[in-house]
């Protein structure tokens, strides 16, 4: 019953997305709108009765407020779906803390990462601890997809925040730092993915934390955007 729920909440999701999206509802909205706004904060804010009545619906059907790119969406609130845990399988409690971990805070905005480098490690060893331990579980492909992302934010990075600088071509220092971190916590002899990062790494500073044609030839081979890509 909790995952039909999620699935009718995911399938309303892009009928109240294009309500809220309407030019006058937006500008509305980004009106009344302060940093960090819940639907419920900004109600407050606005004396528009058909408005409020709008922003409550989409509160109540279990979508959260976020700004993105300038405007203002509704996303899955997970954090709703917390009070199912203790009647749920652990594959789907550990399924919903890692979905409200990731839309209570976003990792990307607008092309850039911004969250910290140890917390998106972090988030993908969850991840891939969860297709380990629950490799026939009904939302296995959901959180695929979601390490399939943070795989390509730890590798490569984004648009707008590139692992390597694209004038000097060095790894930011941020990242060779978090890294480092999260390896030296935790051992890689159960981890795939850590393994792979330790790889990297030593790849990355045999090139003096240059992307050289070696580290360039690495990826390709090893973490190709094609087999991550959610297309």
């Amino acid at each position: 019953m909790v995952l039909q729920l999620e699935n009718a909440r995911n399938k309303a999701l892009t009928a109240m997305t294009d309500r809220l999206l309407v030019p006058n509802v937006q500008d509305k909205m980004i009106k009344a709108y302060k940093l960090n706004d819940s639907f419920t904060t900004l109600m407050s804010r606005t004396n528009d009765t058909s408005l409020c009545a709008l922003l409550q619906q989409a509160r109540d059907s279990g979508y959260r407020l976020v700004m993105l790119e300038g405007s203002l969406y509704p996303i899955m609130n997970y954090m709703a779906f917390q009070k199912y845990i203790s009647y749920v399988k652990p594959d789907i409690k550990q399924y919903i803390n890692i979905m409200a971990v990731e839309t209570s805070n976003l990792a990307a905005d607008d092309g850039a990462l911004v969250i910290g480098y140890q917390e998106i490690l972090n988030r993908a060893l969850n991840q891939e601890r969860f297709l380990n331990e629950y490799p026939k579980s009904n939302r296995v492909q959901q959180v695929k997809n979601l390490m399939n992302n943070y795989t390509l934010y730890t590798f490569y990075g984004l648009n707008n925040t590139p692992l390597f600088d694209y004038e000097t071509n060095k790894m930011t220092a941020n990242a060779q730092k978090g890294y480092k971190a999260v390896l030296q916590r935790n051992s890689s002899e159960d981890s795939a993915f850590l393994t792979k990062l330790e790889k990297f790494m030593d790849i990355v500073t045999e090139a003096k934390f240059e992307k050289t044609a070696a580290v360039e030839k690495w990826l390709e081979q090893n973490v190709p955007v094609s087999d991550y890509a959610n297309y």
